[in-house]
């Protein structure tokens, strides 16, 4: 199996790739790439360089799959080289506590890179100080952020700030 590398100095093999027709003179060629760890995804691209493609379809095997992605490897360099980017980037994981507004959204309060800084400013946070629209709290909320977009809470986080799975992690009065 041949290396290949990307305009980023980043190394990837050819595991499988077809065409389909799509269209008068063209074909989508698909690849499927394997990163040097292992990590597998598809790429596409339409070509209509007829010669090259009628040659790689006279071969078989390995070496018509990479004379298939010889014929678009240079309009797929900068997708396969930020996929393989994003694979070697650790996610940001960032905690932010904001105040949840039953008529007006959320807003930050404070935001953190521990979630033990954030739970302990949490939890000291004065309930009392909220107020109630129509019968209804507002609450304060800890809420995890992964590359700073609303994620999921992981199980063994809240665990390790003893709140129940499966639950948001949400602090309000108690109204009747």
């Amino acid at each position: 199996m041949k290396t290949y590398t990307t305009s980023q100095a980043q190394n990837f093999t050819i595991d499988y790739a077809s065409a389909i027709f799509s269209g008068s003179g063209h074909q989508k060629i698909n690849v499927h790439v394997i990163s040097e760890s292992g990590d597998k995804k598809e790429f596409d691209h339409t070509t209509n360089n007829m010669p090259d493609f009628d040659k790689a379809n006279e071969l078989e095997g390995q070496e018509k799959y990479e004379a298939l992605f010889e014929i678009i490897e240079n309009d797929l360099d900068g997708e396969i080289a930020e996929w393989l980017y994003e694979l070697t980037v650790e996610p940001v994981i960032s905690y932010r506590v904001q105040l949840n507004k039953k008529a007006n959204g959320s807003t930050e309060i404070k935001s953190f890179n521990d979630l033990k800084e954030a739970f302990e400013y949490f939890s000291n946070l004065d309930v009392s100080d909220l107020e109630d629209t129509n019968g209804e709290s507002d609450e304060y909320e800890l809420v995890t952020l992964v590359d700073g977009k609303l994620a999921d809470w992981d199980k063994e986080d809240l665990k390790t700030i003893g709140w129940a799975e499966n639950t948001w992690v949400i602090r309000g009065k108690i109204t009747r």
